[in-house]
């Protein structure tokens, strides 16, 4: 039986469609697009943006269902307020006007303070523990996202330049051949990064289950019942191959020389099977890796190079950040030294 989280709901609002950090007066960006999501999967951010208004009364139907959409959005947007914020939003019926009052007082990316603060974290962005490397891209793309149109745009080259930069050690050789591609996009990068990352977990689980496997075959199993023993006939459940020759009703070979299970001859029979059926698919396999035929991503020659390459300066430590980067960071550091209380609604 699967264990269920306990959710803080001082913290996270939990609703029909899925869970929402609480806004607590400094992630609104982060709670903006989540109740945006929430708001289409409801059909209700029309409503809300105030592209839809309420339908004639003749139309009862309709002005059922808009009321009652009505109705869910002013509930997920107060509710999803900490209880510091919806003192001014409480005391309001109408979700555009309650959408309106919270990014006057709380969205602070128009001005130049906000910006600068979401720069610097797109700045200092690294993948956290236990973080995929889509997911960490996905919150360099939310950062872009956030800064369109303002000062401190960031561009599709920033970004991508972030990614490579910033992804872990084990990436280097795939972004080594990467960098190299004229046509690479943010898009193609996420995808590439995340099937190098998928594939590496699953090697690594079936050399797990691989290894508890073969620990398991190699143990003794003592299954035989007679007492003969060194050159004698006993009497068993299969018939071994070992010093004894036993006699048994079984058919099921592989108990010999003090009980060890042998499985020479069915591993090499599958091994033939693997090796033949494995020629036989390689012709119509394309790599991965350089997108030719005929071998697999482990075994590709440009990989390999790659690696190589990645290998000659693992202990390199990069010695600083893209000037673009540096410069942001400096103009914007000092920015910010005093500006908590600006968070303070």
């Amino acid at each position: 039986m699967q264990k269920q989280t306990k959710i803080n709901h001082d913290t996270w609002y939990q609703g029909k469609h899925g869970v929402i950090k609480k806004l607590d007066g400094t992630n609104y960006e982060e709670w903006m697009y989540n109740v945006k999501s929430t708001l289409k999967m409801a059909d209700a951010f029309e409503i809300v943006n105030g592209k839809e208004t309420e339908p004639p009364k003749e139309n009862t139907t309709a002005c059922e269902s808009y009321r009652k959409r009505r109705a869910t959005a002013a509930h997920l947007l107060i509710y999803s307020c900490m209880s510091k914020i919806q003192v001014h939003i409480r005391h309001l019926e109408d979700p555009k006007v309650i959408w309106d009052t919270l990014q006057k007082r709380l969205d602070f990316t128009a001005s130049q303070t906000g910006g600068a603060a979401i720069l610097t974290k797109f700045i200092n962005a690294r993948p956290d523990s236990g973080e995929t490397i889509g997911e960490y891209i996905t919150r360099l793309q939310n950062y872009q996202t956030q800064l369109h149109g303002t000062k401190e745009v960031i561009t599709d080259g920033l970004l991508q330049s972030r990614i490579f930069e910033s992804a872990p050690p084990e990436f280097r050789g795939l972004i080594t051949n990467l960098r190299d591609q004229p046509d690479i996009t943010v898009e193609k990068i996420m995808v590439r990064l995340s099937f190098d990352e998928e594939e590496r977990r699953n090697s690594s689980t079936a050399m797990t289950l691989y290894t508890g496997s073969a620990l398991y075959t190699s143990g003794t199993h003592n299954f035989g019942r007679g007492r003969s023993q060194g050159q004698g006939q006993g009497r068993g459940r299969g018939r071994g191959q070992g010093q004894g020759q036993g006699k048994g009703s079984g058919g099921r070979p592989g108990y010999g020389r003090n009980g060890h299970w042998n499985q020479s001859d069915r591993q090499q029979q599958q091994e033939e099977s693997y090796s033949e059926s494995r020629k036989r698919k390689l012709s119509d396999i394309e790599c991965y890796y350089c997108a030719e035929t005929g071998h697999l991503r482990k075994d590709c020659p440009v990989k390999h190079r790659a690696d190589e390459t990645s290998h000659k300066h693992q202990r390199i430590q990069p010695t600083g950040q893209s000037n673009a980067l540096i410069v942001a960071s400096q103009s914007t550091s000092d920015q910010f030294e005093d500006d908590s209380s600006g968070l303070i609604l």
